[in-house]
């Protein structure tokens, strides 16, 4: 039982290792301009938000948080207002929020475009609308918040960025928590 624990243990450690590495090679390929989202929740912690293709050839894409140690996330950036995901082609994808208006419990899926300029305007970085730091969406409601949302994406289960509102009662709609973007930047400046 010992062997087992202590090759446990080196196996977690390699594990580790590696991935902080490859985190720091990563996070150095960002452009100047670009930066990483990370989720902001109290219930998961923090984890990296990627951009999933859907369809063959994509669509659009989803925007799932992504649960490997030292992971990144998609390379995102802000063009104007428009919040844009970097794919490493010639094409920008931009955050295309639905107008959920003021319906109770109402939750859609954020979902990407291609083509610069795409998608909804009015996101700013460094305010997240509630006196805190992070990507602030252009909201149109008190109640409208992003939230993780357990889901099914191509036969895939998957925690995913949806925006929409609160029930009637201000409790999360079913399968939902609420949710905030931050920055990696500003993930790691808070915890210093």
């Amino acid at each position: 039982m010992v062997s087992f624990n202590l090759s446990t243990l080196i196996l977690c450690l390699a594990a580790l290792t590696t991935a902080k590495s490859s985190s720091k090679s990563r996070r150095q390929a960002l452009s100047p301009n670009e930066f990483s989202l990370t989720l902001s929740s109290a219930v998961y912690g923090a984890f990296p938000v990627t951009a999933l293709p859907s369809g063959d050839p994509p669509s659009g894409l989803y925007l799932v948080f992504d649960k490997p140690v030292g992971a990144i996330g998609t390379p995102t950036y802000l063009n104007g207002t428009y919040l844009n995901f970097d794919l490493g082609n010639s094409s920008a994808w931009g955050i295309y929020l639905s107008d959920v208006g003021q319906v109770d419990g109402l939750v859609v899926n954020v979902i990407a475009f291609p083509g610069r300029n795409s998608g909804t305007p009015g996101f700013q970085v460094g305010s997240d609308g509630n006196g805190g730091g992070g990507i602030g969406p252009p909201y149109t409601s008190p109640d409208q918040e992003f939230f993780a949302c357990n889901q099914t994406i191509d036969g895939v289960e998957y925690l995913a960025l949806n925006w929409g509102n609160f029930n009637e009662n201000g409790s999360n709609p079913a399968g939902c928590v609420a949710a905030g973007l931050r920055t990696v930047d500003d993930i790691v400046s808070s915890k210093k």
